[in-house]
């Protein structure tokens, strides 16, 4: 089996560090990073999916994706597009039809924060203006029909921003919606322990010999 685990925008891979040291009882495990997949490509969404799609069709087993944020819309847009390739699907924090409202706003402190600001966010302040504007055209409303695999959505008690998109999405998985207490976005970040529970508890509720194929 293999487990991918996608960070969001303004993370890096290492966010996942804390969540998946009490998930060692998975033996492949991939935190990709967006800039070795992108390997000196602009930084846009179509980009950054392609390089996706290439890493993730190489593996010749069907795939176990976690993506939050960013890293949710990348696995969700994988899912949709190559559902054949899908073991399981846990989206955390999605969405699936940008908020332009809400990303109007997001890149406007984006342009007020100082270069060193991003420092932390594995992109420069450019990139990460490039890639935020070419997401804005995104929508996969008229694409979403219930999936045909384990799947769930996940959402921090204290993200409104992105509760109501993910409870709208949970209902096209089979396994519903799940909240992580004391959480805000970065579920990775503010919660690891308690998001660990919860993957292992969606895991371990579908995992047997026709899923380890």
């Amino acid at each position: 089996m293999t487990f991918v685990f996608i960070h969001g925008l303004g993370q890096t891979c290492q966010a996942w560090e804390r969540t998946l040291v009490q998930l060692n009882q998975y033996d492949s495990v991939q935190t990709p990073d967006f800039l070795e997949l992108l390997n000196g490509k602009p930084v846009t969404y179509t980009n950054l999916y392609e390089s996706c799609v290439l890493a993730w069709s190489q593996n010749q087993k069907k795939i176990h994706l976690c993506g939050l944020s960013l890293g949710a819309i990348l696995a969700l847009n994988y899912a949709l597009d190559y559902p054949e390739r899908i073991a399981s699907l846990v989206l955390i924090a999605p969405q699936f039809k940008m908020p332009r409202a809400l990303m109007s706003v997001q890149n406007t402190i984006f342009r007020l924060l100082p270069q060193r600001a991003f420092k932390t966010m594995g992109f420069n302040k450019h990139d990460v203006l490039t890639l935020t504007q070419s997401m804005a055209p995104l929508d996969f409303s008229n694409r979403l029909t219930p999936f045909n695999f384990p799947s769930c959505v996940m959402c921090g008690s204290k993200d409104k921003a992105n509760k109501k998109s993910s409870y709208m999405l949970s209902s096209f998985t089979r396994h519903g919606y799940v909240e992580v207490d004391d959480s805000g976005h970065a579920v990775n970040e503010d919660n690891p322990k308690l998001l660990a529970e919860k993957l292992t508890s969606f895991y371990n509720s579908f995992l047997s010999e026709e899923y380890l194929e």
